[in-house]
């Protein structure tokens, strides 16, 4: 039996190589593979679209101001961006991205149901607190002030 020549035994190695470079490429790629979010994280998503769309509000009264002023800290949304930001690459983003942005639409919603309820009930306080309850959107976005859904 004669040995192999030399490049077929370096063209059998070096199809080696490429094929297991070939399985740690896939493996990899598998191991990266984008998660479906879990509930915390479309809620922490959701919030974190209304807390953002409350703070740009915040911030444009504050740099109205004379002199502009900075403003106040907003320790809730500071959370949810500690507890989606490292997450975020494991993640289906168009999950995240449609309850981030359902969380901007309801901060509008409720801010359009509660100018709504001060024009329709004029001063009478309760005929305006009873509107603003009834907002279907309040009673999503109040969720946001408890963050205790969040696992840490």
């Amino acid at each position: 039996m004669r040995p192999a020549p030399i490049y077929q035994e370096w063209y059998i190695r070096a199809l080696v190589g490429c094929l297991i470079v070939t399985c740690l490429t896939v493996f990899s790629i598998l191991a990266k593979a984008e998660q479906l979010p879990n509930d915390a994280d479309l809620q922490a998503a959701y919030c974190l679209g209304f807390w953002q769309s409350q703070n740009n509000v915040i911030t444009s009264l504050y740099n109205a101001l004379t002199p502009p002023q900075d403003p106040p800290f907003n320790l809730q949304l500071d959370r949810l961006q500690s507890y989606l930001i490292p997450r975020i690459q494991y993640l289906d983003i168009l999950g995240i991205e449609a309850a981030r942005y359902r969380g901007v639409q309801d901060y509008e919603l409720v801010m359009g149901d509660t100018s709504n309820c001060i024009n329709s009930c004029q001063q009478d306080m309760d005929c305006r607190e009873e509107c603003i309850n009834n907002s279907k959107a309040l009673s999503r976005t109040t969720k946001c002030g408890d963050l205790n859904f969040l696992p840490y």
